[in-house]
């Protein structure tokens, strides 16, 4: 067995347990789950918010965004990545059991609280409109 250098390619032969792939099941269905009632609810925003003219332009806009945030995801990524392995830390690594992933989720969970912060200050700004033509969603 290797001493862990930290390096990415440190090569581990162990033997795991055999893991099911069933086990990602629930996370596939909540990841889903979540990913569908984040549409709708951006399609309500956009239909009830944006002005008659300017559903479609807004929904393209919502859809673009969506893709632009997880393009950044994984820039983020790469970048956590390459910025703890500089500081020696190494968050992210191929061998889990000597990462510490668990400041990469922290640091993921503290970008989250400031993004519902930010959301919840431009919730309750002034001038704040409807333009419901009727006939709901």
């Amino acid at each position: 067995h290797e001493e862990d250098t930290g390096s990415d390619y440190t090569t581990y032969i162990i033997s795991l347990p055999h893991a099911s792939i069933a086990w990602l099941l629930p996370q596939i269905f909540f990841i889903t789950l979540s990913e569908v009632l984040a549409v709708i609810a951006g399609m309500e925003f956009v239909y009830i918010e944006a002005p008659p003219f300017l559903k479609s332009f807004a929904m393209g806009l919502f859809f673009l965004v969506t893709a632009l945030g997880e393009t950044l995801a994984i820039i983020l990524l790469v970048v956590v990545k390459k910025a703890s392995s500089a500081a020696h830390d190494y968050w992210i690594c191929n061998n889990l059991n000597h990462g510490k992933i668990d400041n990469y989720f922290l640091f993921l969970a503290s970008l989250m609280l400031l993004n519902m912060v930010l959301f919840f200050g431009v919730k309750y700004r002034p001038g704040y409109h409807r333009y419901n033509t009727g006939g709901g969603f």
